[in-house]
């Protein structure tokens, strides 16, 4: 809970409104945050051209498998709830970190995902994390 905490911070006004929109200076200040998360539990970080950011843990035993995905966003809409996307994020990181401290080793590669500009396509049409790893990938 205190890294949900700690991120859920991060875009509040003086009100207590929390507002990441993508792109912001709060949004990259959240990215920031998790991907020193991210590295902080063993994964490796990737980020794709536009900004998806993937944990990655990959053994001896799992290199030739098709990964095992999880995850969300950590931009938010405007006046935003505190879980919304982070808890999808933050939870993924915490399954894989708890998993590599007890010694299992998975046959899949466990890649946890914050997809950029999940929430803000009305800003940037076409510019959407999701919806292009789907495409991406043959899914959507």
């Amino acid at each position: 809970m205190e890294r949900i905490h700690a991120l859920g911070e991060i875009g509040k006004d003086a009100e207590g409104r929390r507002t990441r929109l993508a792109a912001s200076d709060a949004e990259k200040e959240g990215r920031d945050l998790v991907a020193g998360w991210i590295r902080e539990a063993g994964l490796e970080l990737v980020v794709d051209r536009i900004g998806n950011m993937f944990g990655i843990w990959q053994t001896a035993e799992n290199r030739q498998e098709k990964p095992l995905m999880t995850g969300s966003h950590i931009d938010t809409v405007i006046n935003a709830g505190q879980y919304d996307g982070c808890l999808g994020v933050i939870g993924g990181i915490e399954v894989i970190k708890t998993l590599r401290e007890g010694g299992h080793k998975d046959r899949k590669t466990g890649c946890r995902r914050r997809f950029h500009q999940r929430r803000g396509r009305a800003l940037f049409p076409g510019y959407d994390g999701f919806p292009g790893l789907r495409r991406r990938n043959g899914s959507g």
